[in-house]
């Protein structure tokens, strides 16, 4: 519900959204695919009796309205005390713009000019600690995806190296979560993944 009372609270309307594409249908996600096109998954409880289904929908599909043809509401579906949306963005600035979160893809390089300076600890792909100056001296052969928001990524490639703290659920996935009894909505620092 964090996150659905995040994005009701400035004009109640909800900004949230769903994937298949293997991501776990229990838990919040985003798929990026090689065209670029994000697709995200939000799974929060869901008290039907405080809250209303049809109205939350008609929110979401009005907000789309306004803010342009680059964002689909694919579904919202209700079910054992959760609710779960999916949404289609088709760039990644249409999410970031929308969402109002932190999500940048781009070369080392790249982040870095953009101030993301790749800090913290980071492990590679089997979990194993590696030096930040290894993972800096990859250059602008690879991708760096930088997001803050705790959930599931599925990224378009295979994953080389990605901050200590996520969880390496595939090759190709990772996720980030809160500590526990956390009221955060956003992790403390933003997380990268590095990628090619």
């Amino acid at each position: 519900m964090k996150l659905i009372m995040k994005a009701l609270l400035p004009i109640l309307i909800l900004s949230i959204a769903l994937t298949g594409c293997g991501a776990s249908a229990d838990s919040s996600s985003l798929v990026l695919n090689k065209k670029g096109v994000i697709t995200q998954t939000i799974v929060e409880e869901w008290d039907q009796e405080q809250y209303d289904k049809k109205e939350l929908q008609d929110q979401i599909e009005n907000q789309i309205t306004e803010y342009g043809q680059k964002i689909e509401l694919n579904s919202i579906k209700t079910k054992d005390g959760k609710i779960t949306v999916k949404m289609t963005y088709q760039d990644l600035a249409s999410y970031v713009d929308y969402n109002q979160v932190t999500l940048f893809q781009g070369t080392v390089s790249q982040c870095q000019a953009s101030g993301y300076l790749l800090e913290g600890d980071f492990k590679d792909a089997k979990g194993e600690p590696v030096d930040r100056t290894q993972v800096l001296n990859i250059g602008d052969k690879c991708v760096v995806l930088v997001f803050q928001e705790p959930l599931s990524v599925k990224i378009p490639g295979k994953i080389l190296y990605c901050s200590s703290s996520l969880e390496l659920v595939s090759a190709k996935e990772v996720k980030a979560s809160l500590e526990e009894n956390s009221e955060d909505f956003l992790l403390p620092n933003p997380v990268y993944v590095i990628y090619k």
